[in-house]
């Protein structure tokens, strides 16, 4: 057991933490720390996914208020790679940290197999390292500056710089501490304005996933809640079969070229979007999430806040018939609705057909209140019941517009079916010849 072991600063990895006690503990040789904080010369260091954990936590000093919790919630890139993951996934990658065996971490975690690569080095802002050692006196690895692609500090809105440290070392045993030395300070290179809006979004939402807790969800879910906002959003339709090409064009017109390459994402490629919005049998990346979210204009916490993902705009069955001449009028007697969309506004289109009397009409838009379901928008087929009762009150002499009114339509109604029904008479007596 150690006597001493720094504190961990706001936002440093863990990794960052052990290089500082190596420089304070005055250790010459790697295996000397290892032995100090481990009890093994043979824990590898691992920026992103750190394992030994467990081991850590029994060496130090025993007034301390860590854990494996904090450093694995608050100072590893654990949070950020593995909340789009099933809980159970999550949970063993989750024990593997805490265990000195690390060795499925990274396979586990989907890094490995994703296109989206690592960095070769650390990263770090000039900015910040100027105000880390105004205020604590030396520099440390931020996670934030860790994520994959080209990217930003958001506090100071400069580009982040390559360091000189290699994340994956020659000496697998090394944590190396940030320094003037492998880190250049005087190069501040500030964002253009062009570039810094949805880049900027982009990174802030990836620290909403590294410091808020998440609650895991199945893939499953997310297969629901896409297949939703898709459809919400007009690019499925409300069978949730994608309109792909109408996606992949408003996708790739939202986001820039120069966007898509800093986050290492193949400008143009469908294939991924493709697969994103069908059913989701694998993990993806979570920049892939963040970039539909934002294209959906959702922010990260939707994801996991919705619980429904029923596509209703006009509630569940039944509905009512609304042909006043129809013994079934205002009665919930109709099963289904067919949805499509309006291709001008958008918004939905439902169609009913009363099984008593043929009756069929439309509603656009959602049911704001229980009683809107007794409007309709246009009259598509008054039915077999309608027309009889139409010309049964023709029969009678009535007029037009006594007739409009027991029908509740107007005189153009009457006359216009009155018409139709004079030539149906005339075709039947002229093919009886």
């Amino acid at each position: 057991m150690i006597i001493q072991f720094p504190t961990p600063y706001p936002d440093e990895l863990l990794y960052s933490v052990i290089s500082r006690y190596h420089v304070r503990a005055g250790n010459v040789f790697w295996k000397h720390t290892l032995e100090d904080l481990f009890g093994k010369r043979t824990i590898s260091a691992s920026v992103f996914l750190p394992s030994g954990i467990g081991s850590l936590v029994q060496h130090l000093p025993k007034n301390t208020t860590l854990n494996e919790q904090i450093f694995i919630e608050k100072h590893t890139m654990y949070p950020f790679y593995t909340v789009f993951l099933p809980t159970e996934k999550a949970q063993s990658i989750y024990e593997s940290m805490i265990s000195d065996d690390g060795k499925k971490i990274y396979m586990q975690s989907g890094i490995m197999a994703s296109s989206i690569q690592q960095n070769k080095y650390l990263r770090y802002c000039s900015a910040c390292a100027e105000e880390d050692i105004a205020t604590y006196g030396e520099m440390y690895w931020h996670r934030i500056h860790q994520l994959p692609g080209n990217l930003i500090c958001t506090k100071h809105e400069l580009w982040l710089e390559d360091s000189d440290v290699l994340i994956t070392h020659s000496n697998k045993h090394a944590f190396i501490l940030p320094t003037t030395s492998n880190c250049d300070l005087n190069g501040k290179r500030r964002i253009t304005e062009t570039s810094l809006i949805q880049l900027k979004n982009i990174v802030l939402q990836a620290e909403n996933l590294l410091n808020r807790k998440y609650q895991n969800q199945p893939f499953s879910h997310f297969t629901q809640f896409y297949r939703y906002q898709l459809i919400e959003k007009g690019y499925a339709s409300f069978k949730g079969q994608v309109k792909q090409k109408a996606l992949n064009d408003a996708f790739y017109n939202l986001y820039s070229e120069e966007l898509l390459k800093n986050l290492c994402i193949e400008p143009g490629a469908t294939q991924w979007i493709a697969n994103f919005s069908r059913k989701h049998r694998k993990s993806f990346h979570p920049y892939y999430h963040l970039l539909m979210l934002n294209f959906l204009d959702l922010d990260v916490n939707a994801a996991f806040e919705e619980t429904s993902f029923e596509n209703t705009p006009f509630g569940h069955p039944y509905w009512p018939c609304l042909n006043s001449t129809c013994p079934d009028y205002k009665k919930n007697v109709i099963k289904k609705v067919t949805i499509r969309r309006c291709e001008k506004t958008k918004k939905p289109i439902g169609r009913f057909t009363c099984p008593t009397c043929g009756f069929s009409y439309t509603r656009k838009g959602m049911d704001p209140n229980k009683d809107y379901c007794y409007k309709f928008s246009r009259i598509m087929d008054f039915g077999f019941l309608w027309k009889r009762e139409l010309q049964l009150l023709l029969n009678d002499g009535l007029s037009y517009r006594e007739i409009a009114r027991r029908l509740g339509v107007d005189t153009n109604t009457v006359i216009k079916y009155e018409k139709k029904n004079i030539e149906c008479e005339q075709k039947a007596k002229s093919s009886d010849r």
